[in-house]
């Protein structure tokens, strides 16, 4: 009792049992490099699973010695050694020819400590139920290149800490998946190489009890690497502590906390459960990107990154998804050699954040709620990479200065809703998410797409062109069933427009105009995306103000669409554009309104062409319609009608010629077009201006319904 047993001998042979109280007990073989067998295993001495069991120790067991051969462990059951509340150490430590072998069937022990000099395989699943698990391939440091190796599947689990070691030159080899896990922490002493086998992923849970004690680290030691080729690797833990690295080629790590509403610090901060700072960040490799923190994790803060901390690393993703939780990016300016993304509840940017070489997604409306906050003065700059921005509304505070805001320079950038059928207001018009006149200003991108196909309903109101000057063009999206875009309040400007909704465009202002004098200043107006009016009201677009113009920039074409109702307007109505109109639906004037299409804005030497798509009409109620254009198409079966009012047709450049008839001048309006243009008003073709008309073979039936022709 309380006193050690020694045991040398070439084999054992135990029916009855061994109890040393507190003291350690030692068995080793009687002859140099003799083999022993612990478990189902037999060997030159052989100590099964229940001869184990009955010994009993809180002193320790040690099985072998430094003169021992190469043991394996075969099937130790928990109950086979509960008896001993202590260590049990496994020793095969004299030659680097020996190994430590666990074999065929899992093996369990109270705490667990493995040396050997010639290598440890673990061929099968090995626990500890109370204390560590240290496991050292190569014990005495030489010069070997003994592995611990894992095979495909297993997995090594302590009660405490788990340690893996290899000494000498020596390498942690796993042949396939694997799985580490320890209570309070993993320590990985040596290098770490995996296996390039498909689906080969690494899984590290250094905290898995995820209790609240602080601990559960995984370290990785100076120097030492964890390569899993083109294979995931997936970390859980309270905390990280790398001074090695970690690569895992074309896949992807994900880094997360042990804990629920566990607060992470990416950089600078400290001051969360787990950091991980930037020179940890810039230990590890790979292209397929990094993910810190999951849909369980606390807010998380980012601090003063440089772009040389992601330059190995693929694209970074934030994650905070769960409710009320944020990402903050505060302190010092941070910049991502990657574009990054970020998911949370709630984003704010307090510095400023730079991205560079791949596009970037901010989405801060995970749980439905979120807002995403850019303080005045603080920009987040994309380097010319696109940009999508997500949440439940959005503050921007910015324009204070010239540089503040939200910059995706040459590349597009979209902002949507976090939420389905979630409304929108641009302009003076609040909805579920607004984009103030001064929040549109802190905006720079080669293109602003608003909504998505999931979208509510969009209002625009009273953008002037100060506020708008920045985007090369705005793209409205309201797709979703039965949404719709809205102009109303005062009048708006863009540099270039599209709208695009399912049920419907309805313009209540007296001008939507683009101001951009180049080819991409176009304005494309699409009230009837799905081409459907099953179980929709609209799908038109509606002009209800009693004067309004539609203007697209003077070196673009305006384009009108609306499949099912088409173009209503109850007034007066401009459409205008620098190259053309293309009307793909009829447009019906009624309160004896003028509909007016000039089709060049501008002095153009071709182009400038009015087109009225097959089938479709222009008509008023006895209003005029006058058109201005290089030249005019009314493609088949298509028609003008202006009732009792007149129509006047006229060329939009100085001496340019008109051909009526057979005979072609820069605008030709052949006999069938002639036919199919209505009004008991009168035809005035030319002006002033123009030059010379040429009339060809116009026969009565081709002006039959026009009044006085001039």
């Amino acid at each position: 009792t309380d006193n050690t047993v020694l045991i040398t001998a070439y084999d054992v042979d135990f029916d009855g049992g061994i109890s040393s109280g507190t003291a350690a007990i030692t068995i080793h073989g009687s002859k140099v490099a003799q083999t022993i067998g612990l478990g189902a295993t037999p060997s030159n001495m052989h100590l099964d699973a229940t001869e184990l069991q009955m010994i009993a120790t809180t002193g320790g067991l040690t099985l072998g010695s430094s003169r021992s051969g190469s043991m394996t462990v075969n099937g130790i059951l928990k109950d086979n050694s509960n008896n001993i509340a202590a260590t049990v150490t496994l020793l095969a430590t004299r030659a680097a020819t020996h190994t430590v072998t666990f074999d065929t069937t899992s093996s369990t022990f109270h705490t667990l400590v493995v040396q050997a000099d010639g290598g440890i395989n673990a061929g099968t699943k090995v626990f500890t139920t109370v204390g560590v698990l240290n496991m050292d391939a190569d014990a005495d440091d030489g010069v070997s290149t003994s592995k611990l190796t894992i095979a495909a599947g297993k997995v090594i689990s302590s009660a405490t800490i788990l340690t893996l070691a290899t000494g000498g030159t020596g390498v942690i080899e796993a042949s396939g998946a694997a799985t580490l896990e320890a209570k309070t922490g993993i320590h990985i002493d040596d290098d770490f190489t995996a296996s390039t086998v498909s689906n080969g992923a690494i899984v590290i849970n250094a905290d898995s009890d995820s209790d609240a004690t602080s601990d559960g680290t995984l370290s990785i030691k100076t120097g030492k690497t964890l390569t899993n080729t083109d294979n995931t690797v997936l970390i859980t833990a309270y905390d990280v502590d790398f001074d090695g690295g970690i690569d895992s080629g074309t896949a992807a790590i994900t880094i997360h906390g042990s804990m629920d509403d566990q607060t992470i610090a990416l950089g600078g901060t400290p001051a969360a459960n787990m950091q991980l700072d930037g020179t940890e960040l810039q230990l590890i490799t790979n292209s397929g990107g990094l993910t810190l923190g999951s849909s369980t994790s606390g807010s998380m803060t980012v601090n003063g990154m440089a772009d040389a901390n992601s330059a190995a690393v693929g694209a970074v993703t934030l994650l905070a998804t769960k409710a009320t939780k944020t990402v903050t990016f505060a302190t010092a300016a941070s910049s991502f050699n990657k574009g990054i993304t970020v998911q949370a509840s709630g984003v704010n940017l307090q510095v400023d954040v730079t991205t560079v070489n791949s596009a970037s997604t901010i989405n801060a409306g995970e749980a439905g709620t979120g807002t995403l906050t850019i303080v005045d003065t603080k920009t987040f700059s994309t380097t010319n990479q696109e940009l999508m921005l997500s949440a439940f509304d959005i503050n921007f505070q910015g324009g204070t200065t010239t540089d503040d805001g939200v910059s995706s320079g040459t590349a597009a950038m979209t902002i949507h809703g976090s939420k389905a059928a979630q409304t929108i207001g641009l302009g003076g018009t609040a909805k579920d998410i607004q984009l103030t006149s001064a929040e549109i200003n802190t905006l720079t991108s080669a293109g602003l797409t608003l909504g998505s196909s999931v979208t509510g309903s969009i209002t625009v109101n009273g953008v002037e062109q100060a506020d708008s000057d920045l985007l090369t063009q705005v793209i409205l999206i309201a797709t979703a069933d039965d949404a719709r875009v809205v102009f109303s309040g005062s009048s708006s400007t863009f540099q270039a427009l599209t709208a695009q909704a399912d049920n419907g465009i309805t313009v209540s202002v007296t001008s939507v105009f683009a101001a951009s004098t180049a080819a991409t200043g176009a304005m494309i107006l699409d009230g009837d995306t799905d081409n459907s009016s099953t179980a929709e009201s609209n799908n038109n677009i509606e002009i209800t103000v009693p004067s309004a113009s539609l203007s697209a920039g003077t070196g673009a074409v305006l384009t009108l669409d609306a499949t099912s109702s088409g173009v209503t307007a109850v007034g007066h109505a401009t459409f205008a554009a620098g190259t053309g109109i293309i009307v793909t639906d009829s447009i019906a004037g009624s309160g004896g309104g003028t509909l007016v299409f000039n089709a060049v804005r501008s002095s153009y030497t071709s182009g400038g062409q009015l087109t009225l798509k097959t089938g479709k009409s222009i008509t008023t109620a006895g209003g005029d319609v006058e058109i201005t254009a290089f030249d005019l198409d009314l493609e088949s079966s298509s028609a003008v009608s202006a009732g009792s009012g007149a129509v006047t047709v006229h060329g939009a450049k100085l001496d340019q010629t008109i051909g009526i008839g057979a005979t072609q001048g820069d605008m030709h309006v052949d006999g069938n077009e002639l036919q199919r243009i209505t009004s008991t008003g009168g035809l005035s073709l030319g002006n002033t201006l123009n030059g010379s008309i040429t009339v060809d073979g116009v026969t009565n039936t081709r002006s039959a319904n026009l009044g006085a022709v001039a």
